[in-house]
């Protein structure tokens, strides 16, 4: 019987190893979606900056005018 107890509690040691390492990924899994999400509002947020930019820059006289603004990497 004690035998049996103790297998019991080692396998019930394992399964709470394992809840708490779930638990960790998917609190970083939550942080991760998070973080992607606050990127995808920054790219629309800077997208419409510049697209803002854009107008604003277009309404200038030729002489005055920047060269386009791209927060955008030419490589991709």
């Amino acid at each position: 019987m004690k035998e049996v107890d103790t297998r019991s509690n080692a396998v019930q040691q394992r399964l709470n190893d394992k809840q708490k390492r779930f638990h960790a990924y998917c609190e970083q899994s939550k942080k991760l979606r998070d973080v992607a999400t606050s990127l995808r509002r920054l790219d629309q947020s800077l997208t419409e900056l510049a697209d803002r930019m854009r107008a604003i820059n277009l309404c200038l006289p030729p002489d005055d005018q920047l060269r386009p603004l791209s927060f955008r990497d030419k490589s991709i």
